[in-house]
């Protein structure tokens, strides 16, 4: 369930603000996420809900530009979502629809791709309030998200293998800034309490125009507790040692986390040893629980040899 404050608004607000809403929408869209009966309207300071009615998914669709396990990928124009003034009528957003998988009780298939379209709406909330820069939600249904479209954006991984190599076992100024900028961003999510899941160098965007990086697909994302460690020191415990919980040892969740994306590096670029190392240093000295991460994820590493040598 979400931790987020939920604060009614009385009957007659709903119309108002989205009056107010749509009269500014030339300056700024509102971030506005639609669920089964319930508007939410979302800021960095709050989250209000009234009762609506949930937005149908946009038809027809034209043939979507990727296709994920569990998803397909469609650019569509903003005007399709929702209607919108003339100026922003060419401009286009990302539509990410959740597919029913016909081997699953069509009960309990329901009932997956709600939760796991609410669950990547929360961890996507938790980490704009993070400080992580990651698309900004236009609308949602039950089974997809419409959010912004990063027309400027190139791969973290295709920006690396662009790039000159700076000989076997050296980083180039251009890779190093990269990475300390992707790893930097992990920070960012692992202290908002979200874990991403999927860290890859191609599920960040590295902008043209200054440099940083925007998290995206966090369809495997979950949003942990922040109160788990802390009762934890309370009660005399080391919040290292892991031990029962909703939420499981969220040192071992970031430390796999990070896991990922350096064996990301190491298996999908060159100097991928360099790399994953530089990702380490940052993480390491930049992070509040960078020592205890690190020694946690040389211990990850150490059980997935153990599962290669002995299966």
């Amino acid at each position: 369930t979400s931790t987020e404050p939920f604060r009614p608004l009385p009957p007659f607000v709903l119309p108002l603000s989205v009056s107010i809403h749509f009269a500014i929408l030339p300056l700024a869209i509102p971030l506005v996420v639609l669920r089964p009966r319930h508007l939410f309207t979302l800021s960095k300071s709050r989250m209000s809900a009234s009762t609506f009615r949930a937005l149908p998914l946009p038809s027809p669709l034209p043939p979507p530009i990727k296709h994920c396990a569990e998803s397909q990928i469609y650019l569509l124009p903003l005007s399709s979502v929702f209607p919108c003034t003339p100026s922003l009528s060419s401009s286009k957003v990302i539509l990410k629809h959740r597919l029913s998988k016909a081997y699953r009780h069509p009960t309990l298939d329901a009932r997956l791709i709600k939760q796991r379209t609410r669950s990547e709406i929360r961890a996507m909330v938790k980490a704009r309030r993070g400080g992580v820069r990651c698309p900004t939600i236009y609308a949602a249904g039950k089974d997809y998200i419409a959010m912004s479209y990063e027309a400027d954006g190139l791969t973290v991984r295709d920006y690396l293998n662009s790039l000159p190599s700076g000989g076997d076992g050296v980083l180039t100024e251009e890779e190093s800034k990269a990475l300390t900028t992707m790893t930097r961003a992990v920070i960012k999510l692992h202290a908002a309490n979200v874990i991403h899941g999927d860290l890859t160098t191609s599920n960040f965007l590295l902008r043209k125009e200054d440099g940083e990086v925007v998290a995206i697909d966090f369809g495997l994302s979950q949003v942990t507790s922040g109160n788990q460690q802390s009762k934890k020191r309370k009660a005399g415990a080391d919040p290292s040692s892991g031990g029962g919980g909703g939420n499981g040892n969220k040192l071992e969740m970031y430390a796999v986390d990070l896991y990922v994306l350096m064996r990301a590096l190491e298996t999908s670029h060159r100097n991928g040893a360099a790399m994953a190392m530089k990702v380490q240093q940052v993480y390491k000295e930049e992070s509040r629980e960078g020592d205890r991460t690190v020694h946690k994820v040389a211990e990850v590493r150490a059980r997935g040899r153990k599962r290669e040598c002995f299966g």
